[in-house]
């Protein structure tokens, strides 16, 4: 974009240097408005002629790049999203077992999450693996469902 700027202001300061000096040295009459006129038209041409690098073809070869340049951002998008759920993901498990030992229970917990449209992620299921058969979840599960704001049947304990 750089290199058109600079191509069409050559052109029309050389465009413009050539008809000044023209128009210099003609007589005043009808030679020099035929000359004017032509100066006129050679600032526009000089003004059109670099853009003809950029004609539909020059950015029919500009699209495919710009397409594989989107993909690639789009890639690395979704790759950083994937890493940001993941750590969403091993957090919660490990606020959720930690919740669960002050409450005197031990259990291994995993959580499942998905990110929203709008780039919100939310928490989708927990699984909870008890240690011991003989602790009761019951009290701790309504508990956390109303803290992750899910549901107590997203909760499943095993």
């Amino acid at each position: 974009m750089i290199e058109l700027l600079r191509q069409m202001i050559l052109s029309v300061t050389a465009a413009s240097l050539f008809g000044a000096v023209v128009l210099a040295m003609v007589p005043d009459g009808a030679m020099k408005e035929v000359l004017r006129m032509g100066t006129g038209l050679l600032l526009i041409v000089s003004l059109v002629l670099p853009l003809q690098r950029y004609t539909p073809h020059a950015i029919g070869d500009f699209l495919p790049r710009l397409e594989r340049q989107t993909a690639r951002s789009q890639d690395t998008t979704d790759l950083i999203q994937q890493e940001i759920l993941r750590e969403v993901e091993v957090e919660a498990a490990q606020n959720i077992e930690q919740m669960a030992q002050s409450r005197q229970l031990s259990c291994k917990a995993q959580v499942t999450a998905q990110i929203q449209e709008d780039n919100q992620v939310v928490i989708q299921r927990v699984c909870l693996q008890r240690a011991a058969q003989t602790d009761d979840f019951s009290a701790f599960k309504q508990t956390l469902a109303r803290q992750l704001g899910i549901s107590a049947d997203s909760i499943l304990i095993q």
